[in-house]
């Protein structure tokens, strides 16, 4: 039976390197669960645009979705769109793929800060945790002054693997004032902030680390 409008705005096909399902079995999944909408919105990592392929994995991402939602006409409605990862290290890259797709939503995320790796991958050993954290919110509000998105992707992805990971200590308080900057930001510029759940399902363990404030 169907939920209304129960949906899922952030998924990931096999045109995303974190992802393995082509957007097909995707969509025959949220039909079983369900749902009322699935947005399909493979990366586009703009800091590696065209080293990485992201240039013609998203533009095959985008057409995949438009056929599905051909497919899926009446029983799932199928929307084309779009995660953005890090707009402002390569903002041609970002401005030449929202000009080349009709994406129904576009997600905006920062996975790395400039110069330095995925917070996946970061040596945190090697860094201050603290600065970094704080050049993270410096681009993130960075990107939300651009604004050419729908909704901010997962505020808290460092927590998933600072504390999720590696199990080290953040002093949450410290970044109260800065968090409150990045939510007065997007309600200003009429933006989404998305409920993300993935903590749930990794070693974080929960929603969002840093709403325990």
């Amino acid at each position: 039976m169907k939920y209304r409008y129960l949906s899922d705005c952030h998924t990931h096909s096999d045109c995303s390197r974190d992802a393995s399902d082509p957007t097909m079995m995707l969509c025959e999944c949220a039909c079983r669960l369900g749902l009322y909408a699935l947005t399909i919105t493979d990366h586009c990592e703009c800091n590696v645009y065209e080293e990485d392929g992201y240039d013609r994995s998203v533009r095959q991402s985008y057409f995949e979705a438009r056929k599905a939602s051909a497919v899926f006409h009446g029983r799932l409605h199928v929307r084309a769109g779009v995660e953005i990862g890090q707009p402002m290290q390569n903002l041609a890259a970002a401005e030449e793929i929202l000009d080349a797709c009709d994406f129904d939503f576009v997600l905006a995320s920062v996975h790395n800060v400039r110069g330095m790796p995925d917070f996946y991958e970061l040596d945190y050993s090697q860094v201050d945790i603290t600065k970094v954290l704080h050049l993270y919110f410096d681009e993130i509000l960075e990107t939300i002054e651009w604004g050419k998105f729908d909704s901010l992707a997962h505020l808290t992805y460092p927590w998933r693997y600072i504390v999720g990971e590696h199990g080290l200590a953040i002093d949450n308080a410290q970044f109260s004032g800065r968090i409150d900057e990045v939510l007065k930001a997007l309600i200003k510029k009429g933006k989404a902030l998305e409920v993300n759940t993935s903590g749930l399902r990794q070693k974080l363990g929960i929603l969002c680390r840093i709403c325990r404030l």
